[in-house]
């Protein structure tokens, strides 16, 4: 029995956690939802600050959830800025 009742406080506190982080998501409702697509844009902010984006929407996105105010410099990505390789792990110069 008291297996038991540990089994469901345990399910309990699980569902309570991830309806946290859930909640927290939705707090930016007027924030773009994105498509996973690759089409690589270099935006620039007010601070002179270049970073590549994997598409426009997601340029956009970021704005809404961080509060900068990237533009577009670009459609392609920012040559000679340093971003992450997702697939490889280490960071990789674009635009050479």
């Amino acid at each position: 029995m008291k297996t038991l009742a540990a089994l469901l406080l345990v399910v309990f506190l699980a569902q309570f956690w991830s309806y946290g982080e859930t909640a927290s998501l939705e707090k930016d409702e007027d924030c773009p939802l994105c498509l996973d697509v690759y089409q690589p844009v270099c935006g620039i902010n007010g601070k002179g600050n270049k970073k590549t984006f994997p598409n426009e929407c997601e340029l956009d996105q970021y704005n809404c959830f961080e509060g900068d105010d990237y533009e577009l410099e670009s459609e392609d990505v920012c040559p000679g800025v340093v971003q992450p390789d997702l697939e490889t792990g280490p960071s990789v110069i674009l635009g050479k």
